[in-house]
């Protein structure tokens, strides 16, 4: 707190969600919060006409966000972002969905809503249906969805272990992993910002540990690079919703055009880079979330640093998009590397999309 203080004249708890600037202390679940008065803010600033949306189900490690939400209802109110938890999961995912076909309704009073849709791992699973058909039928150019996926790898209030990205691979959503709370605001403002340009759902997955544990924000240090939409975003229409018989098209746009256009925007702001260590090293380390934060607590218990890092010709890269996963910076990083360890903190995810990658 002391540091806090230091570092600003004044300081508030309420700060996390009113100050434009940092450091900002807030826990993972009050990152979310500030994630959507974020965006909102910048809709606002860029003279947007914009809603927000925020639904989903109560369970570890998503259990309280509800209760952070209405603790900021009078900022939620001012930017129109309105909190209407669930019954369950599908009917979170149906609204959410429904927030994206704006563009039907003549009647609309805005030109947009973006939405956040939030479940644990269970949830994520029983709702396949509605997330399935919701991403293929793609999202509002200014509207967009973020799903938030609870993971539960060690049961902690679960009947067993769980994770969600090989679930939102499997239906095709673009998959963002945060290390740290500043990273939930940065990847979920990317990933309204991927959602919008490749008329894709976008998901972010998160840990009990991530959720329950704090951390600083920056708020002013999260730089999204502007990207024009490609030819035919992101229907077989151009930017109107599709129908529902055009089955055969929407799926190869899909394919064709707006998971190309996600890893475009991957690309583009380089959201998978190298974070530690020599350029020219010989050996190196992928990893992502959670096992990238696990990461940076080794390296600071032992004192490891730039110099260790040069001595021992070692080098770390960050991925923070973990499906689809883009090539270029993959292959630019283990380029002339002798060895390179990947790490999964639980299923095997990113390592066989490399050794695809890279062999096949």
């Amino acid at each position: 707190m002391g540091d806090l203080m230091g570092l600003r004249p004044s300081f508030s708890l309420e700060d996390k969600f009113t100050a434009h600037e940092g450091p900002l202390l807030m826990t993972g679940t009050q990152a979310l919060v500030r994630l959507v008065i974020e965006q909102g803010r910048r809709d606002r600033a860029q003279d947007l006409n914009t809603a927000g949306f925020v639904t989903g189900y109560r369970g570890s490690p998503v259990g309280t966000v509800d209760m952070q939400m209405a603790r900021a209802q009078q900022i939620l109110d001012d930017l129109n972002i309105l909190v209407r938890p669930a019954v369950n999961e599908d009917l979170g995912a149906t609204m959410a969905w429904g927030t994206q076909q704006i563009a039907r309704d003549k009647d609309k009073l805005h030109d947009g809503v973006f939405s956040l849709f939030y479940a644990k791992a269970p949830g994520i699973d029983r709702s396949g249906d509605p997330l399935r058909h919701a991403n293929i039928y793609g999202t509002d150019p200014l509207g967009g969805v973020l799903a938030i996926g609870g993971d539960d790898p060690r049961a902690k209030s679960s009947t067993i272990a769980s994770q969600t990205d090989v679930s939102f691979a499997d239906l095709e959503i673009p998959v963002f992993s945060p290390m740290d709370v500043h990273d939930i605001v940065k990847l979920g403002l990317h990933g309204w910002a991927l959602s919008r340009h490749a008329g894709l759902w976008s998901a972010m997955t998160v840990t009990p540990e991530l959720m329950d544990g704090s951390g600083l924000v920056w708020p002013e240090e999260i730089h999204l690079q502007a990207m024009t939409s490609p030819a035919g975003y992101a229907t077989p229409d151009g930017r109107k919703v599709p129908q529902l018989a055009d089955r055969v098209l929407v799926e190869e746009s899909l394919r064709e055009i707006r998971l190309p256009a996600a890893l475009d925007y991957i690309r583009a702001n380089r959201l998978n880079r190298q974070v530690l260590g020599p350029d020219d090293a010989r050996l190196g380390i992928i990893a992502s979330g959670h096992a990238m934060a696990l990461i940076h607590d080794l390296f600071g218990e032992f004192g490891i640093g730039d110099r260790e890092l040069h001595e021992a010709s070692l080098a770390v890269f960050k991925v923070a998009v973990t499906w689809p996963l883009e090539p270029s910076g993959i292959e630019e990083f283990v380029k002339n590397k002798k060895s390179v360890l990947v790490l999964d903190p639980k299923r095997r995810f990113l390592e066989p999309q490399i050794r695809d990658m890279l062999f096949n």
